[in-house]
């Protein structure tokens, strides 16, 4: 009885001892025996799938149920006998015999005269070391499978043509390679891809310092667990540094899916996947297309290829411009193209670095006067990319993301009002001459209808004690003729709905669209906005420039110097010519009293565009200086050509003691001053307007 259980500890001894030993010449590893690593996080050995006949040598988490493999030596042939072994020969060479001495599988000439030996690493990482030197001869890690591990790396070289990858097993059973491949590709900045044989399956976005920034959980405050290193040769790595949980791996299943399960204690938790939406599936929507949660649509300016495919739901034809460029490069004529800024933005594939600019403004600059320049983003981590071919595999977040501008025509943009306006009214006075006597017949009827009701209206204002109103500007309707429009105020042509009351959308007999506002649900008060002809139905209504109707009394200045106090509206300082209204600043440099308030009131007419002055700024300071830039480059367009510089239409009335002005940064502060107005004009909108206020989108109701 003791000389048996002293046979069971010998054993037991032996087992143990073999777990923590090396594969060397006289000392190899069969089917049943395991290989630990001196941490006992790691194990070799022999498993089969699923309890398949098949047998392959791998390596796994120890203590692990289910069992997680990550390593595979003989992929693509497996052993089928239970009598096989992994062996270092006389030379050094790590092989798998299978029970007829026949060679499975070997890691290739290693040429250790003096012999070498196997051993599992801390780390999980299988090398194969010089028995004398010390030497490094071979090691897993350099020949990666479906699975990263920290400190493994994955690389390119341009001069060898070197590449290690993650290759997907062919399914859960079988551990050959599959269809799918995970790899850095060599553009600067470098950005990850899961391939799909030959083509992009899933795409990271470039890589920016810590993130990468089509992944919208990486922003600037993430802990990033990677390094991403490239150098002027033409070699990049990407290296797995997480070591802050147990057992983190990065792993691409046989579907394609990149994870990074991590393991609690008890299980494996999900800490990161890709794909897992429509958007996250390269190119889905295809050139110029913008993927916006599982949905495509076109870039602004942009409209679909295959417009039957794309009601279908069949994308991947992309979008084509509306109007063709007219660029010109250092044009600024009104035919020259304007950029058109996108928010929340995945930086599309195909990107150039751009790294002679340095700012911003250089990136701006460097994409304006080329004409192949198509769009341009300047990145925290990055610096300024540049992309003179089409924008694929873009997709808009719901936050984060970043800004992109995209060049566009400038009738894209509105910019050609002039023409808009000539045109309508020429179809206008058409029209007028065709209908005739008919149209003759009904004017003089709603004149004289309309000069009773101004006559009604201005006695009323004068028994209330207001100043009589001018109202033969105005259109009336009956109250029959807006019910009839709106389908007597139909849900169905209900648009949105506000503090104040609904707003409905309405055709008149004529044809004309109107928009008509019940201020509320037991009232018959209503207004109607008449729609303009060849206006634009994707842009929101200008709603803004109602804002800047208001006068203000402020004390103006000409060119003499001569000072003279006015009530003026923010519209009429649009029309002012060689006079300056003079702002009170405060302490803090922020404009106060009347004139302050007219400065807000004039950049008021700004915010009609939703591009420039997004709706999800809560906070005007909080704007983007380019944002800025561009509703300047607005402000000298309404100018009619001319570009005064700020002075010429606002001054500070109040300098320092040096007799410098209170705000150097005018542009800046001169926007930053819309205060209250924008919070008025938001509310305008949102009663017509759908507004996705984290993204600042906008679509109507």
């Amino acid at each position: 009885m003791v000389m048996t259980r002293f046979a069971y500890l010998f054993l037991f001894a032996m087992l143990l001892s073999l777990s923590y030993a090396a594969i060397t010449p006289t000392s190899s590893l069969s089917v049943g025996q395991t290989l630990s690593s001196p941490n006992e996080i790691y194990e070799l050995g022999f498993f089969s799938p699923n309890n398949s006949q098949n047998l392959y040598v791998g390596i796994w988490f120890k203590g692990i149920t289910p069992r997680v493999v990550l390593w595979v030596a003989n992929r693509e042939n497996p052993v089928t006998d239970s009598t096989a072994n992994l062996a270092i020969t006389s030379n050094g060479t790590l092989i798998l015999f299978n029970g007829q001495h026949d060679p499975l599988w070997s890691i290739g000439e290693t040429f250790a005269s003096n012999g070498s030996r196997a051993e599992l690493s801390d780390i999980g990482n299988l090398v194969v070391i010089d028995k004398v030197s010390g030497r490094t001869l071979w090691q897993s890690f350099e020949h990666l499978g479906d699975t990263m591990l920290p400190l493994s790396t994955l690389i390119y070289n341009l001069a060898t043509g070197e590449k290690r990858v993650l290759t997907s097993w062919k399914s859960d059973t079988d551990p050959s390679p599959g269809d799918f491949v995970v790899q850095i590709s060599p553009q600067v900045p470098s950005q990850a891809f899961t391939m799909r044989d030959s083509t992009p399956y899933w795409r990271s976005g470039p890589w920016a310092k810590t993130r990468f920034t089509g992944i919208p959980e990486m922003d600037e405050t993430y802990t990033s667990p990677f390094s991403l290193q490239q150098d002027a040769n033409g070699s990049g790595s990407f290296t797995f540094l997480h070591r802050n949980f147990k057992l983190p791996r990065i792993v691409i299943t046989s579907e394609g899916s990149l994870k990074i399960p991590l393991y609690n204690g008890t299980e494996w938790e999900l800490y990161f996947e890709a794909p897992v939406n429509l958007c996250d599936h390269y190119g889905v929507c295809g050139p110029f297309g913008l993927c916006v949660m599982s949905k495509c649509k076109c870039f602004k300016g942009f409209i679909p290829k295959y417009s039957e495919e794309w009601r279908r739901g069949n994308w991947t034809g992309g979008c084509v411009r509306r109007t063709e460029l007219l660029c010109q490069g250092n044009s600024t004529s009104e035919d020259a193209n304007v950029f058109h800024a996108v928010a929340n933005v995945k930086p599309p594939d195909f990107y150039e670095f751009a790294a002679t600019s340095e700012t911003a403004e250089d990136c701006y600059q460097s994409c304006v006067h080329n004409c192949s320049c198509l769009a341009f983003a300047y990145i925290h981590g990055i610096g300024c990319l540049v992309w003179n071919q089409e924008l694929m595999d873009a997709v808009q977040f719901s936050a984060r993301g970043e800004l992109i501008s995209i060049r566009l025509a400038r009738s894209e943009m509105g910019g050609n009002k002039r023409k808009k306006t000539i045109t309508a009214s020429i179809v206008s006075l058409s029209l007028f001459v065709i209908l005739g006597s008919a149209g003759f017949c009904f004017w003089r009827y709603r004149v004289k209808h309309n000069a009773n009701i101004s006559k009604d209206a201005s006695q009323d204002a004068w028994r209330n004690d207001l100043t009589p109103q001018d109202f033969s500007s105005l259109c009336f309707f009956e109250m029959n003729t807006i019910e009839t429009a709106t389908n007597y105020f139909s849900h169905s042509n209900k648009l949105g709905q506000g503090g104040f009351g609904s707003v409905f959308k309405g055709k008149l007999q004529d044809g004309k669209e109107i928009a008509v506002k019940r201020l509320s649900s037991s009232s018959d008060k209503i207004g109607v906005i008449m729609s303009q002809q060849n206006e634009d139905v994707s842009s929101p209504p200008l709603l803004g420039q109602e804002l800047a109707c208001e006068k203000w009394k402020v004390h103006v200045i000409d060119d003499d110097g001569k000072i003279t106090e006015e009530n003026i509206s923010g519209k009429q300082v649009w029309s002012m010519k060689n006079r300056r209204v003079m702002v009170d600043y405060n302490r803090r440099g922020q404009p106060i009293k009347d004139s302050g308030g007219l400065l807000g009131s004039w950049l008021g007419s700004l915010s009609y565009d939703l591009n420039i002055l997004p709706v999800n700024y809560t906070d005007w300071r909080k704007i983007a200086a380019y944002r800025k830039d561009m509703a300047w480059k607005v402000i000298q367009e309404e100018q009619s050509g001319v570009e005064p510089s700020r002075s010429e239409i606002f001054i500070a009335s109040r300098t320092r003691s040096d007799g410098t002005m209170i705000c150097e940064e005018e542009n800046i502060c001169a926007v930053s001053s819309l205060l209250s107005k924008f919070c008025v004009w938001k509310v305008d909108v949102s009663c017509v307007w759908k507004v996705d206020v984290s993204s600042g989108s906008y679509g109507k109701v």
